[in-house]
């Protein structure tokens, strides 16, 4: 775990001590947080590997609490290890649609997750979200 720790700090060297021990945890403990309170069809996972296993014309990546979800292969390149995946169900199974910064997500969620997400879907994003982007996103 220290190690884990020690990588994280150094992706993300804005982030506190705090911060990167609950990115770790939330990882550890199989973590996933609902995107909306009531609504159980999209939810915030966080991405274990690379989105490297292609299928028909989607790619695999391993997930904490799903343990599997397919990505468009559009966002596949941007889907690492630690990164926030928003999940949204399709069917029977959840898709990976929108890849998230650990840095972006916790402003997010201190600031308005409805009005994030909402602003999301309508814009559409296919690109790496990061602080300045969610920034953007919300405002718009």
């Amino acid at each position: 775990m220290p190690d884990l720790i020690k990588r994280y700090k150094r992706i993300h060297p804005g982030c506190t001590n705090k911060e990167i021990m609950d990115l770790v945890n939330a990882i550890k403990e199989n973590k996933y947080w609902n995107v909306l309170p009531k609504e159980k069809d999209t939810v915030y996972v966080v991405a274990l590997t690379r989105a490297r296993i292609k299928v028909n014309n989607d790619n695999v990546v391993r997930v904490t609490h799903f343990g599997k979800i397919l990505v468009d292969r559009e966002i596949a390149k941007l889907c690492s290890r630690g990164k926030i995946l928003l999940a949204i169900r399709e069917n029977s199974h959840f898709r990976g649609k929108y890849v998230i910064t650990w840095p972006a997500f916790l402003n997010i969620m201190r600031t308005d997750p409805e009005l994030f997400y909402h602003s999301l879907i309508t814009n559409d994003v296919k690109e790496l979200i990061g602080v300045k982007q969610a920034k953007e996103i919300m405002s718009s």
